[in-house]
């Protein structure tokens, strides 16, 4: 299949243009091409935007090639620019090619045409690549440094701690800007000498351990207040820890304190419920006790641990099945609490009466798994008369004393309508947790005026509960109190009802940032896993199973191994052990999404001590672009280096078209000139740089008439003097060129020497670089021991008899014990 091209032909001629068209066709290009005679025409067409290359002739009766040039710079276009002329001298080409263009082509000798346009194609196409993949570099390095500075942690750098640069969210966790941090000692940042020290000492002691220092402590913030901060730093050289440590500061004062809050709270039911003088189990959908209090173990006068895992009905009743009138059965399906009262049996054979209440139980999800049974001792009610007053005694003392707030009221109505209740009993522990003092007696709307309009989804219950006598339960933010309250509500009688209750403020608040905290995590965009040592997932955050195209549940049900492919599971028990003896780990591996399809990933690892557990928090980054950027980075610089070893072959093979009697000649004198940088114990780098310049070093030559260079005779002075240009004019070639060795000032020297004989500036050993004075070397060895056309070959005896004749006058005497010990004792022979 023929390849695409698209030509702009700056030609006036019809006939010539021809010619090149059918030159083009004939090497097989598929051909669009456009003729444009003056600049207003090449204007017109620059504004297409699909052309490949631009081909001008030198002069024209309207326009010439360097005005063709210069609006193709206008343009801002990078195609080829290349002269196909029958009239340009050398010095005009060479002098156009430093204006831009990439190359020219007589016209009667088009052979040149298809080499030059191939070539010239290539290496645009080298250039674009090389933009793209520096393009691509600044953007991936703008979105690590947008990363660093939107993150939702601090993050800085010290040196010998103190601050160098720190992102915004330090400034906002501190109250400190940036600049006020930049240039301070951390000690800013403590409020005691000895913490500060602490926190260096373990910081440093964890680093020279594992890498990285991590602990808890506490800053002060710049208005004074203080925050519980856990830091992490890892130093930019492990091996130079006066380099400079980068650090993460997480504020954490607000888990601390939902924590703290969350352990009360918890302390606070099961003191209530150990303590209360009602029997309390949870009892499971089959009808197996899965928990019960003390109350109950004293009502059955045995250890609860023998209750627990046994059916309800053989432990209180000792019947062989499920009791018919079992409120448990009730509560479970309807949903709603169940009462009945029954004659309780101990395992001695003794009976008691007893109310049992039972409360449907809900799961997470919401469905009824079991019931809660309250179990109320009603022998002694049945016995009233007979302790009435000692009866009157307890019922005060658990009213006093009990720690649920407790109240007593009559609600008063209006048209059927709760307008307002009056207070006829409270606890201590109701004053305590409402801070009301001296209501009993009196009606809310006198001690709380507004409330029923603040408040009516409360009056409404409590109208409710006074008029049906139906319990309910709740919780319920009160806004004339200002806090939150878990309410059981009651009636003993119509019109009448009671509340036990609890302030639930901070759990609620707990409770609220806990979720806030689930978001903050579910809305981060890497991928945040825990589970346990057995890959059991305990939390994935939304991108964890979002972007493996999993729902939450599927994910959480499969473990962390699931997601780890063939090649990753190869080395995961390395990783592992790894992760055990240094506590956290970053490195890079494979997820396998629910398709199959794999997502490079790089993933922070470390160890958690939960509640006496360990467990695994996994943070895992896709990593797909910027492996992408990585191999479009190596790609490009491979196509540069192509381009390069290219660009040289074509600058040499110009000169040997020039003069085919040194064909071979520069790839000889390279040749010999590498091994001799090799002995040496040059470089691979630099030896690639010395042959680049063996290639070039006779580029100049292009400037000296044919019939000098293959004159068969004796050359004139003056006719030496014009080959003696031959090195300034290839370095004016290639000065301009960045090559990343010194190529242009090599060509300049090569034939200067030890004793400043040599051209084209007298220089002397010196002023002359190491890599001509090995050139210089190779130079004269090869053309003694070549045919040229003015002489036969000298052979290399007669070249080693020159070299060592001038050693340390002409020539470099390091070059020449190297270039000898190459010939003679190591069979140096050229191709």
């Amino acid at each position: 299949m023929n390849t695409p091209l698209r030509v702009l032909m700056v030609e006036d001629s019809e006939s010539d243009a021809g010619l090149i068209i059918r030159r083009l066709q004939g090497a097989g290009y598929d051909l669009v091409h456009e003729r444009v005679e003056t600049a207003g025409d090449m204007r017109t067409a620059l504004a297409k935007p699909d052309w490949d290359i631009v081909l001008a002739d030198y002069r024209m009766p309207h326009f010439s090639a360097s005005a063709a040039l210069e609006i193709l710079k206008e343009s801002g276009r990078d195609l080829p620019f290349i002269i196909v002329s029958g009239t340009i001298g050398e010095e005009k080409a060479v002098a156009l090619m430093k204006a831009g263009a990439h190359d020219y082509v007589m016209k009667h000798n088009l052979a040149r045409l298809v080499p030059a346009v191939a070539r010239e194609l290539k290496e645009a196409e080298g250039r674009r690549e090389r933009r793209r993949a520096e393009e691509a570099l600044l953007q991936s390095e703008a979105t690590l440094s947008s990363i660093l500075r939107a993150a939702p942690i601090g993050i800085g750098l010290v040196t010998q701690r103190v601050f160098g640069w720190t992102n915004e969210h330090l400034s906002r966790m501190t109250g400190y800007s940036c600049g006020e941090l930049q240039g301070q000692s951390a000690r800013m940042l403590y409020d005691r000498e000895a913490e500060f020290e602490r926190v260096g000492q373990v910081k440093y002691a964890g680093i020279k351990q594992q890498g990285t220092g991590s602990l808890e402590t506490r800053w002060r913030r710049k208005d004074g207040k203080l925050i519980d901060v856990f830091l992490s730093s890892t130093p930019i050289d492990p091996l130079d820890l006066e380099a400079g440590v980068v650090f993460t500061a997480m504020d954490i004062t607000h888990r601390q304190e939902a924590e703290v809050a969350l352990r009360e709270s918890e302390e606070r039911y099961r003191t209530l419920v150990e303590n209360i003088d009602l029997g309390i189990t949870l009892i499971s959908s089959d009808y197996r006790v899965i928990m019960t209090n003390a109350a109950m173990a004293r009502l059955l006068q045995k250890p609860t641990g023998e209750m627990v895992g046994r059916e309800c009905f053989r432990e209180f009743e000792k019947r062989d099945g499920v009791c018919a009138h079992c409120p448990g059965t009730e509560a479970m399906a309807t949903g709603r609490k169940a009462v009945v009262e029954t004659t309780g049996v101990r395992d001695d054979g003794s009976r008691l009466n007893v109310r049992v209440q039972a409360f449907p139980h809900r799961g997470p999800d919401g469905r009824i798994t079991g019931f809660i049974e309250v179990v109320e001792d009603i022998s002694e009610r049945k016995r009233m008369e007979a302790a009435l007053h000692e009866s009157e005694n307890l019922y005060r003392s658990l009213f006093e004393n009990m720690l649920n707030g407790f109240a007593y009221f009559k609600m008063l109505f209006e048209d059927g309508q709760p307008q307002d209740f009056i207070w006829l009993k409270v606890n201590k522990s109701f004053e305590a947790m409402t801070g009301l003092k001296d209501v009993v007696g009196k009606r809310v709307s006198e001690v709380i005026p507004g409330m029923r309009e603040s408040d009516p989804e409360l009056f409404e219950s409590f109208g409710r509960v006074a008029s049906t006598g139906k319990p309910e339960r709740f919780e319920i933010y009160v806004k004339s109190l200002k806090m939150w309250f878990s309410i059981s509500l009651y009636s003993p009688g119509k019109g009448y009802f009671v509340t036990v209750f609890d302030v639930i403020t901070e759990r609620k608040r707990a409770e609220s940032e806990l979720k806030l905290k689930e978001r903050l995590l579910d809305s981060a965009s890497d991928s945040i896993f825990l589970y346990d040592l057995e890959g059991n997932f305990l939390y994935v955050n939304e991108a964890a199973y979002i972007t493996r195209w999993y729902g939450k549940e599927e994910l959480l049900s499969l473990g962390a191994w699931a997601l780890k492919t063939p090649e990753a599971a190869v080395y995961q028990d390395n990783v592992l052990r790894e992760l055990w003896a240094n506590g956290e780990l970053i490195f890079e591996s494979e997820h396998r999404r629910k398709d199959g399809s794999v997502i490079p990933v790089e993933i922070f690892a470390r160890i958690l001590a939960v509640e006496g557990r360990e467990l695994i928090l996994s943070v895992a980054r896709d990593i797909t672009e910027r492996k992408q950027a990585e191999t479009q980075v190596r790609q490009g610089l491979d196509n540069l280096h192509q381009a390069l070893h290219g660009t040289v072959m074509a600058l040499a093979n110009t000169v040997e078209i020039k003069d085919p009697y040194t064909a071979g000649h520069q790839r000889r004198v390279a040749q010999l000139s590498c091994a001799m940088a090799r002995e040496l114990g040059w470089s691979p780098d630099r030896i690639e740089g010395i042959q680049v310049l063996c290639f070039l070093h006779d580029m100049g030559k292009i400037a000296v008439p044919a019939e000098i260079l293959n004159k068969p005779g004796k050359i004139s002075l003056t006719e030496f003097s014009l080959i003696k240009v031959h090195p300034q004019v290839g370095y004016d070639i290639l000065k301009d060129i960045a090559f990343p060795w010194p190529v242009a000032q090599g060509v300049l020297q090569h034939h200067e020497r030890q004793d400043g004989s040599g051209y084209p500036s007298g220089l002397t050993a010196g002023e002359i670089t190491p890599e001509a004075k090995i050139l210089a070397v190779a130079d004269v060895v090869e053309a003694l021991a070549s045919h040229r056309p003015y002489r036969p070959a000298l052979g290399i005896d007669q070249a080693l008899e020159e070299i060592t004749q001038n050693r340390g006058k002409r020539y470099d005497p390091d070059a020449v014990d190297v270039c000898v010990r190459l010939l003679t004792e190591k069979n140096f022979r050229f191709d």
